[in-house]
Formats: C-alpha cells, sequence, structure tokens
C-alpha cells in the first residue's frame, strides 16, 4: 500500500496534471486514471499516478513539478483568477478539451 502522505485531493492533482476537476473525474470515469472515493465520495488520488499520468500526456517532470510549486505559492496567496474558477465551473474547455479529445482516441 502506497504510504498516507502520498494520497492527495483532487485539487492537488488537478495542479499536477494541470487539468481540471472535471476532466480529472472524466479521466477516472473513463478508467485513464486510478482513483478511488471515500466514504464521504471525495476523490483520493496517489501522487505517483498523476505524476504518471501527466507524463503519459506529454509533460516532463521538470514542468510538471515547476507548475504544481508554482500554482501551490499562488493558491497560498488567495490569487485565483477568475477566467480559472469560471472555466472549471463551466466544465472543461481550452486545453482540457484538447487532452480529452486527444485521449478519446487513443
Amino acid at each position: 500500500m502506497a504510504d498516507p502522505k502520498e494520497f492527495i485531493q483532487i485539487g492537488e492533482a488537478s495542479r499536477i496534471c494541470r487539468l481540471s476537476r472535471t476532466v480529472l473525474r472524466r479521466m477516472v470515469a473513463q478508467q485513464r486514471l486510478p482513483a478511488w472515493r471515500t466514504p464521504g465520495g471525495h476523490f483520493r488520488f496517489t501522487r505517483t499516478d498523476c505524476v504518471e499520468f501527466s507524463r503519459a500526456l506529454g509533460r516532463d517532470d521538470d514542468e510538471v513539478s515547476l507548475v504544481g510549486e508554482i500554482r501551490e505559492r499562488v493558491s497560498g496567496y488567495g490569487a485565483h483568477s477568475p477566467s480559472e474558477s469560471s472555466a472549471e465551473s463551466e466544465g472543461a474547455g481550452g486545453e482540457d478539451a484538447a487532452v480529452t479529445e486527444s485521449l478519446s482516441h487513443a
């Protein structure tokens, strides 16, 4: 079993994979990204699975860790862009839609 410190919530998985929560849920439903649900219904991922999934999307390790670190620091200051939150609430768009499209043809 994985180290409990490696278990992450969907927000952190989203940052690592650079995909919206909506797209991550879709990838889980399509069994392209392993995850499980807590008794309360929340998704949990392993950091390793998310990094591997991100690599499969063509993102290198430095890019994945750097983007995750930057987003974590920015989110710590409460600086979320309005377009990011509205895009997430409206569903997949932009890069998320392209990733979903490319994975559906794989």
